[in-house]
């Protein structure tokens, strides 16, 4: 198991390192989706059933979302499906930038079956003396499973650690509405921001509270076990794959660089869980680690969100 007092913080990288393209010198949105290969469009065609005969006969009420650019197929959807096109869907973004959101990055996942785009908020966070840079994600889905949405993702920066908590007092993600006229795209915008900081207000209460939740090491040793159970029916390498879990948990709470000044509080551990979901590495890393990590980031983060749970209830 690789230990915590061998790891470079300083060598971190955020969740998103090495997707996408960097689109920080961007002045506009059409700027940026030029510079990320993202100013395609989608069409639609007529779906079609092929017989056994070799025949492609036409499905009734469905189509395909195609990319014009290089035809890849990226979903069926329904007669009533209004296409949103990138440059529409993000076009509000350009009313972000002029109240000093930064554009950091820009990709794609699954051929373009979902678009979205990176930026940071201009806002500062100090957070019981840890700096938080609080993120936004847009994403456009062209694959029938959704429109335009926005979810924010706060990063200590410390250790690049994600801290997408879901909690019922803020919400953390949301559908963004599409307007093509100007003031629809600044009311937008000054929705997304309204929010973005409401999240980031709430997530200051929330660490507060968890920071005065005093944990003694059976009650830890408890919470990271219910964390990650184990029962007798699982194979012996799930039992083992488990336990390798709980005990990175474990020495991340005690050992980890940053966390070893902390009070033993429901905040520590909060902070250790997030930390083994963000940085540890399973033995079999598939193509797609990266991304489905920063796809989790998006859609929340479990472990840290189960754990965040029973500390409470501890």
């Amino acid at each position: 198991m690789l230990r915590i007092n061998d790891i470079d913080y300083g060598q971190r990288k955020v969740p998103w390192n090495g997707l996408g393209t960097d689109i920080s010198k961007a002045g506009s949105i059409d700027e940026a989706l030029n510079i990320a290969g993202l100013n395609w469009d989608v069409v639609q065609r007529q779906a079609a059933q092929i017989t056994g005969t070799g025949e492609a006969v036409p499905v009734e009420g469905q189509y395909v979302n195609v990319r014009d650019d290089n035809g890849i197929p990226l979903g069926i959807v329904g007669a009533r499906y209004s296409i949103v096109q990138n440059v529409e869907a993000f076009s509000f973004m350009d009313s972000l930038i002029g109240e000093g959101v930064r554009f950091e990055k820009a990709g794609m996942f699954k051929g373009g079956r979902a678009v979205w785009i990176l930026a940071r908020l201009p806002e500062r966070y100090i957070m019981l003396g840890n700096e938080i840079s609080p993120y936004i994600v847009f994403i456009n889905s062209h694959d029938g499973t959704g429109g335009v949405r926005a979810a924010v993702t706060p990063i200590r920066v410390i250790c690049s650690n994600m801290l997408s908590l879901s909690m019922k007092r803020a919400l953390r993600t949301w559908s963004v509405r599409h307007s093509g006229d100007m003031m629809g795209k600044l009311d937008t915008a000054r929705d997304v921001l309204f929010k973005s900081f409401g999240y980031m207000d709430a997530l200051k209460t929330e660490a507060m509270e968890l920071n005065g939740i005093e944990l003694n090491s059976d009650e830890i040793k408890s919470i990271v076990y219910g964390l990650i159970p184990i029962t007798a029916d699982m194979g012996e390498r799930k039992q083992d794959n488990r336990q390798d879990q709980r005990d990175d948990i474990l020495q991340r709470f005690y050992e980890a660089p940053d966390l070893m000044d902390m009070e033993d509080t429901g905040l520590k551990l909060l902070h250790a869980v997030s930390d083994h979901e963000t940085h540890y590495e399973p033995l079999r890393k598939t193509g797609s680690f990266r991304e489905n990590l920063f796809i989790s980031g998006i859609k929340g983060m479990e472990l840290t969100d189960k754990a965040r749970e029973l500390i409470l209830s501890a």
